[in-house]
C-alpha cells in the first residue's frame, strides 16, 4: 500500500478572491492507495475515526492500487508521513481513551513507540510518578498497513485541538521541499526552528489543520 499527498487550490487570479477561497476550502487532500480489496474497509475505518473527532474535515480518501504493495527493506518500515491528533484534556479523558482504544483494534496495527526503550502498551513513568491512564500509551504510533502513514494521538493542556500532518524530508532536500510547498500552497511556511516549519491549512471551531515539515 502507498500514499500520495495531494494539494488542490482554487484557480483564481484575484488576490482577494483567492484569500476568501482559502478560508472556505481545504487546500490539502490525502489520498491513500490501498491493496486490491482493502479500500472500502480502510475508508470506513478512517470515516469512523474522523466522525469521532472532526466530522467537518474531509481530507482522507482511499483508492486501490493495481497490484499489492511490496515493501523495500528497512526503509519501507518507517513511512515519511505521520498524522497526529492533539486532543484537549478539557473535553474529557474518556474521549481520548476511546480514540486510543480505537487505534488499538483491527485493522489498526501497532507500529512503534517514540521512546525506543519503552515497550508498546502501558509504560512506567520516570521516577514512579503517577500518570493518568490515557497518558500511558500516548507515545505510540499505529498504522493501517505496510507503506501507509503513521497515526497517533497526544493529549494537550492548552490551546486548540490540532490535526497535524507531518511530512518528513531528508536534510539535504529540506529547503527545496519547503520552497516547493510554499509555491504549491501559495503561502509562506511558519518556521519555529531550523529544520522545522509548518503551514496553517485550516482553522475551525473544533479542530485546526497543520502540515508540518
Amino acid at each position: 500500500m502507498l500514499y500520495l499527498l495531494c494539494v488542490a487550490l482554487p484557480a483564481l487570479c484575484d488576490p482577494v478572491q483567492l484569500m476568501r477561497a482559502r478560508r472556505q476550502q481545504l487546500v490539502l487532500d490525502l489520498h491513500l492507495l490501498a491493496d486490491p480489496g482493502d479500500s472500502l474497509l480502510l475508508q470506513h475505518t478512517l470515516d469512523r475515526l474522523l466522525r469521532r473527532l472532526c466530522p467537518s474535515l474531509h481530507v482522507f480518501h482511499v483508492s486501490e492500487r493495481a497490484a499489492p504493495f511490496r515493501g523495500r527493506g528497512a526503509a519501507a518500515g518507517f513511512p515519511s508521513l505521520a498524522i497526529t491528533f492533539f486532543l484537549h484534556e478539557a473535553y474529557g479523558e474518556e474521549r481520548i481513551l476511546r480514540v486510543l482504544d480505537f487505534l488499538q483494534r483491527p485493522p489498526w496495527q501497532y507500529h512503534h513507540t517514540e521512546s525506543s526503550a519503552a515497550p508498546p502498551g502501558v509504560h512506567a513513568p520516570p521516577g514512579g510518578a503517577a500518570l493518568r491512564p490515557y497518558l500511558l500509551p500516548s507515545r505510540d504510533f499505529y498504522s493501517l498497513g505496510a507503506g501507509m502513514p503513521l497515526w497517533g494521538v497526544r493529549p494537550v493542556h492548552c490551546g486548540g485541538e490540532i490535526l497535524r500532518v507531518t511530512l518528513h524530508s531528508d536534510y539535504d532536500n529540506y529547503e527545496d521541499a519547503v520552497r516547493l510547498y510554499e509555491t504549491v500552497l501559495q503561502r509562506p511556511a511558519e518556521e519555529q526552528k531550523t529544520g522545522f516549519c509548518w503551514f496553517t491549512l485550516h482553522t475551525g471551531t473544533w479542530m485546526n489543520l497543520f502540515m508540518v515539515m
